[in-house]
């Protein structure tokens, strides 16, 4: 299978209400989100604007696992999280935006204020010979490969926070 690059969600329709949300910058203060992996275009994972998080506040104690959700596929990209995303129909979100091998993308309310996701989109289309790709080959595993059992989306995507467009790539 051809590797391609998808800009955006090329399925009309539902596809471009899914991604069809509004950037503000959160209440508390001026951080729009993490839009691309590590954060920047230097990709330093630095966030210069962080005024909440302090080494006085941030400890074992303070912090740790508060929910998790499901999802079909193993995930390697980069989470990606954009405040005061307004949902059609569901309201306004802090979202985490997640990607796994299965070429499925996810939205989560990332306060856990929902029990399920706020959407999620498979580009999985056998008809159309659109799958994960395998890493067996003639029945044995293909040495190549990195991510077992199947390749998907692996790379961390980008969201354009003006147009409201995710990029992401599919094996």
């Amino acid at each position: 299978m051809t590797q391609s690059i998808i800009k955006g969600f090329v399925r009309a329709g539902a596809m471009l209400t899914l991604l069809a949300f509004c950037f503000t910058p959160a209440r508390a203060q001026t951080f729009t989100g993490v839009l691309t992996q590590h954060n920047d275009v230097g990709r330093t994972g630095q966030n210069l604007s962080e005024t909440i998080l302090t080494p006085q506040n941030v400890s074992a104690a303070t912090f740790g696992k508060l929910f998790s959700y499901s999802v079909d596929g193993q995930i390697y990209a980069q989470p990606l999280y954009v405040p005061n995303v307004s949902i059609p129909g569901q309201g306004t979100h802090n979202v985490v935006y997640v990607e796994t091998q299965n070429d499925s993308v996810y939205a989560f309310d990332a306060d856990g204020l929902s029990p399920t996701a706020l959407w999620q989109v498979s580009y999985v289309d056998p008809a159309a010979g659109i799958t994960p790709v395998s890493c067996m080959t003639d029945g044995k595993t293909d040495i190549s490969c990195g991510v077992y059992p199947i390749y998907g989306i692996t790379s961390t995507p980008v969201i354009d926070s003006t147009t409201g467009t995710m990029y992401l790539r599919c094996v």
